[in-house]
């Protein structure tokens, strides 16, 4: 933390320096000053401030700022360092009703925010970011129509945000996020929580929350995402997509619920970890991607568990699968391998074939099914399996348990 010299002190629209002269404006006390500055802020303020090749540390005591219609940003940061801490903001509303403004802008500088709060106006956008250096903790941000949008290098740890629209969205750069909340309106469903698509660095979260929104977390570059809880999310829970260029995505430790696809990929690869999906119509949805592994992964309480659709690979390993109307939704795959799995529970069948299968492997699972129910089905004309190998495969009856035989 930076501890400048001159202090300006605004207060009843007047800037007070500590070197006795009195301004009418920040940004007017700002060109007299040389050097780093320390702004406090202690009234209401209608007037927009940029820090220009300095750095300034800013702390208020709960203000109220006014959108003015000339307004694109209230906090103005290019080639320097923003420091905010112990602050608070309010933005309000304007007679002529909300104005589009981003509550900090940064170009080719430093954001650095401890415990403060900001509250927007439904059409504010917290942050945003142009090559620039983020760092927030123990920040809260309520009511903003986006929350952090740009291309930067990004840490959050200890935050919670309220958007009407998107939460954080980052299109290059390094972004670290830790126990960060990302809520959507509670009545509606905004577009997104987290969008990460950089391609020369990666997105690494741990321990997330995300509710209320079409999509929890979409990334089309590298992704390590642990720990996330999302739920109530319109169509994805997580999205791994990218048309142009494959990259890895794992998700570890995560709990989707009660979105319409709780994992999409498509032409990446992906890796479901230790994880807990259910209340899907889809549980993992494998649209032409070039390979999917889920390992040791509850899936349950979905229509479908696992649909695959003119995928590479896929591989479902130690997997407790039940609750729904059919386990696996073949349709062309060249390699698919399905290994000390437990399947129960299901409506239908519980492989449904409808497409081509190069090489398929069924080791060491074990099913419990109704009287009437199918493992395979095959629905495709010409549908065939050129290399099979099928192994220690246990089938138990609902009806008697302790009645089982070897599944072939």
């Amino acid at each position: 933390m930076i501890t400048p010299e001159n202090e300006i002190i605004f207060a009843d629209n007047t800037a007070f320096c500590n070197n006795g002269q009195t301004y009418s404006s920040i940004d007017e006390a700002l060109d007299h000053i040389h050097g780093d500055v320390k702004l406090i802020i202690l009234s209401s303020i209608s007037e927009s401030v940029h820090i220009h090749r300095r750095s300034a540390i800013i702390t208020t005591f709960g203000i109220t700022v006014t959108v003015q219609q000339s307004f694109s940003d209230f906090l103005s940061v290019s080639m320097g360092t923003l420091y905010i801490k112990d602050a608070l903001f309010s933005f309000e509303t304007t007679a002529n009703g909300d104005v589009s403004l981003n509550a900090i802008q940064c170009n080719n500088g430093g954001i650095v925010v401890f415990s403060s709060k900001f509250y927007g106006n439904h059409s504010t956008t917290l942050l945003s970011v142009d090559s620039s250096s983020v760092y927030m903790r123990g920040l809260r941000a309520f009511n903003f129509k986006k929350g952090i949008i740009g291309n930067s290098t990004l840490s959050l740890d200890s935050l919670i945000l309220h958007v009407m629209d998107t939460g954080i969205s980052i299109t290059e750069g390094v972004v670290e996020i830790y126990d960060v909340v990302i809520n959507g309106p509670p009545n509606d469903m905004g577009t997104m929580g987290i969008a990460y698509s950089g391609v020369h660095g990666e997105l690494n979260v741990n321990s997330c929350f995300i509710t209320c929104f079409e999509t929890g977390i979409e990334t089309s570059g590298t992704a390590l995402l642990r720990g996330a809880i999302i739920h109530h999310c319109s169509e994805n829970g997580i999205v791994a997509q990218n048309n142009t260029e494959p990259y890895l995505c794992e998700v570890s430790e995560c709990h989707i619920d009660r979105c319409k696809y709780g994992v999409y990929c498509s032409k990446m690869f992906v890796a479901v970890v230790d994880s807990f999906i259910r209340y899907a119509t889809t549980g993992v949805y494998a649209d032409e991607n070039y390979s999917t592994r889920v390992e040791t992964t509850i899936i349950h309480a979905c229509d479908t568990i696992i649909h695959c659709y003119n995928a590479q690979v896929m591989k479902v390993l130690g997997c407790c699968l039940y609750d729904c109307r059919n386990v696996f939704n073949i349709n062309t795959v060249d390699c698919f391998n399905v290994c000390g799995c437990r399947v129960l529970y299901f409506r239908r069948t519980a492989f449904l074939m409808t497409g081509f299968v190069e090489e398929f492997g069924f080791q060491d699972n074990a099913f419990c099914i109704n009287e009437n129910d199918a493992i395979f089905e095959q629905m495709a004309p010409g549908f065939h399996i050129n290399e099979t190998e099928t192994e220690g495969n246990v089938l138990y009856t609902k009806k008697n348990v302790e009645d089982r035989k070897s599944v072939v």
